[in-house]
């Protein structure tokens, strides 16, 4: 097996993307994983890769609800319509292993397990993009299996296009153990043509919280997401221009084991059409590591409500700082 400090060369980027799904709002955000979508390139075949030892993170699964409740994994061929460009559907979903298929979650609760990923060694799989499917779901016995409420993991890789191409070194630890406080930001009543200080409803800052033993430099930049990745909160919608949210400064440098404000403005132009609306902006923040060839990018969703809007109903957002990606009602 290539172990985790032996892929710095066979690996060269890795993208984790998502959102923590809060367990506050309606039903169907009550599931949440830390994997949303993952990118691996240049794997080697012949090989066996543990995502858990790459990422330096289990696949993490949680449990929202204020219940127990039984939850499964299935590996899948992706659809059509949710193939990235330029990838194809793994050959066999045998490729993946997931160590637990079906497990109890406690209320409120996380559940961690690992995924390995086995490419045969077989040169028609050189130069390759594949894309699989980890579903997550929510499953009742009663009367019969019934699967109420899942969320999809999205793992995509590439594999070397030469077998001998790559070499096997020693890597650093990888830098992946940061979070947001909150995960979800919410701010109503905004005015139009004017700068607003964005803050929780509780009047509470957001934080950057780096839980890795030494310094991180975290790039913040506002984006419009594909929309296929992730689901909006009920009543509202993308942002209509991701500049409308600002930063002081483009990147925010937290010591080892600290957090860190992470302060930012909204700005809407004095335009009638932005009246009375409600908008999802999307923050990506990476973490800037120096010869580190393994990378991650967690979200944070900012949600504002412009003057007229109806107030916000969830005002304690998640705080536990999980990233995750969408869920399917």
């Amino acid at each position: 097996m290539v172990q985790a400090d032996q892929i710095k060369k066979n690996i060269s980027r890795l993208f984790l993307s998502g959102l923590f799904l809060l367990s506050l709002v309606p039903s169907f955000w009550a599931l949440s994983s830390n994997y949303a979508e993952v990118f691996f390139e240049n794997l080697r075949i012949g090989n066996t890769y543990d995502l858990s030892e790459l990422t330096n993170m289990p696949f993490t699964l949680g449990n929202g609800q204020n219940k127990v409740i039984d939850m499964k994994i299935e590996v899948l061929k992706p659809l059509k319509n949710q193939l990235r460009s330029g990838f194809e559907p793994i050959p066999d979903v045998k490729w993946v292993v997931v160590k637990d298929t079906r497990f109890t979650v406690a209320a409120k609760g996380t559940f961690k397990t690992s995924i390995k990923l086995i490419i045969p060694n077989q040169k028609k799989y050189l130069g390759k993009k594949y894309q699989v499917c980890i579903e997550t779901a929510e499953v009742h016995t009663e009367g019969g299996i019934n699967v109420a409420f899942a969320v999809t993991s999205k793992i995509l890789f590439s594999t070397a296009p030469v077998q001998d191409a790559l070499r096997v070194t020693k890597s650093k630890q990888l830098k992946l153990n940061f979070k947001m406080i909150p995960d979800v930001v919410y701010l109503d009543d905004v005015v139009l043509g004017k700068e607003t200080e964005v803050k929780n409803l509780d009047g509470k800052p957001v934080q950057l919280v780096n839980s890795n033993d030494s310094e991180i430099v975290a790039i913040l930049e506002s984006v419009l997401p594909d929309s296929e990745m992730f689901n909006l909160m009920p009543e509202y919608e993308f942002s209509p221009d991701a500049k409308f949210l600002k930063f002081p400064s483009g990147s925010l440098a937290v010591p080892a084991n600290a957090k860190r404000d992470f302060p930012m403005t909204v700005e809407f132009p004095a335009d009638p059409k932005y009246a009375g609306k409600k908008y999802e902006f999307f923050i990506s923040v990476t973490p800037e590591v120096e010869n580190q060839n393994v990378t991650g990018v967690m979200y944070l969703r900012v949600l504002v409500s412009t003057q007229g809007a109806s107030k916000s109903k969830n005002v304690n957002p998640s705080s536990q700082g999980n990233t995750g990606s969408a869920v399917k009602p």
